[in-house]
């Protein structure tokens, strides 16, 4: 299966983060602006010639939502990996 890391730079990342990512050799962590929307990486990605046809047939959320996204999309079952970080871990540990 076909998988495409993405990082959302929330102004939150960390180090660490990098290692939510289960990488196989080859693969990369592509790192995204907090102003994309999943419309933006579909077609970006070649999900969607088009994002006339991303908005027309996407059923799943146009803003990326906070913390660990996996989606499985087309026939060709490609994967799209989605980290978007919406607190620091050092502050989760403080606060949890």
């Amino acid at each position: 299966m076909d998988r495409i890391n993405i990082m959302v730079d929330t102004g939150k990342i960390e180090k660490s983060d990098i290692d939510l990512f289960d990488l196989t050799k080859g693969e990369k962590v592509i790192c995204v602006p907090i102003e994309v929307t999943m419309l933006d990486l579909l077609v970006r990605f070649g999900f969607f010639p088009s994002f006339g046809q991303a908005r027309k047939n996407w059923r799943g959320p146009i803003i990326i939502p906070d913390g660990w996204s996996n989606f499985i999309i087309g026939k060709k079952r490609r994967d799209l990996a989605i980290w978007k970080p919406s607190t620091l871990i050092a502050d989760f540990r403080e606060n949890g």
